[in-house]
């Protein structure tokens, strides 16, 4: 079966050449963890790990109506959700994103160990975009949190963060074992990314 994830991401604009068939997504499975919630697609199994959960200001949508933005957030501010989401498929753990990290209060870890997936386990992670709550887990007391993981990411991404310490600090950790790829094109033989540039490059 030809599984496609669709990932934000910077780069080209290619098309697909054939259309992908898509499963249905099953019933969802009772984790008993309420920062977890697991369902199968066709022949993959994902998870939804809440990672944290921040809070955005109003601020952040200067050009939104006031009135609405008041009604919506009478207190300046509500929740942001910050989820990482671990797919099994073809035997392999695979990662989109790695949250805010140990260190901010990230739950990531806890949560793999609450599935009984050690950090070794991960064997690649994808990364959507290059901000902070989405490259925070990667990194645990300065080294490479996923030692035997390969890292997928934006080559448009990349790019326009070679000057950000931090964004360089994590891509060295994984120094040897990053790939990066132009949207449109297929990685880890049958997860086609897709461009879509504007809250990063």
């Amino acid at each position: 079966m030809f599984i496609v994830l669709s990932v934000a991401l910077a780069g080209c604009h290619n098309k697909l050449k054939s259309k992908p068939v898509v499963a249905e997504p099953q019933e969802a499975q009772d984790t008993s963890h309420d920062a977890i919630y697991n369902f199968s697609f066709g022949d993959v199994e994902l998870w939804t790990l809440k990672d944290k959960v921040n809070t955005m200001p109003a601020a952040l949508f200067p050009d939104a109506d006031a009135k609405i933005v008041k009604e919506l957030m009478p207190n300046g501010e509500a929740d942001a959700g910050i989820n990482v989401f671990l797919v099994k498929h073809n035997g392999q753990y695979i990662l989109f994103d790695a949250g805010l990290g140990v260190e901010k209060g990230g739950e990531m870890m806890r949560l793999l160990q609450a599935l009984n997936i050690q950090s070794s386990d991960i064997s690649a992670v994808c990364i959507t975009h290059f901000h902070g709550d989405h490259i925070g887990g990667m990194l645990t007391n300065g080294d490479a949190s996923f030692p035997k993981a390969t890292v997928y990411c934006s080559a448009e991404e990349v790019k326009a963060w070679k000057t950000d310490k931090g964004v360089q600090k994590m891509l060295a950790a994984y120094d040897g074992r990053v790939q990066t790829f132009n949207g449109g094109e297929t990685i880890l033989d049958d997860i086609v990314t897709k461009a879509a540039p504007g809250h990063t490059p």
